[in-house]
């Protein structure tokens, strides 16, 4: 479940969702699931497609819509 959520939040559709801009995210609850309980499932099991789509995630994270949705919660 980790690799489905950072898979998704890797997509390009999510990548271009500015984090500065004040979005609506009510129309994307799988965009907030994967934000805040990637982590969670990490924790149980973690591939070496979910390590390197994890790594690739904290290497744009300043910018991703994924901190914008855990710093809110």
């Amino acid at each position: 479940m980790a690799e489905t959520c950072l898979s998704y939040l890797s997509s390009h559709q999510v990548r271009a969702l500015s984090a500065g801009a004040s979005s609506d995210l009510q129309g994307q609850p799988f965009l907030e699931y994967s934000s805040l309980y990637w982590g969670v499932h990490a924790r149980r099991d973690l591939s070496d497609c979910a390590r390197l789509l994890a790594l690739k995630l904290f290497d744009g994270y300043n910018h991703h819509i994924s901190t914008k949705v855990l710093l809110e919660s």
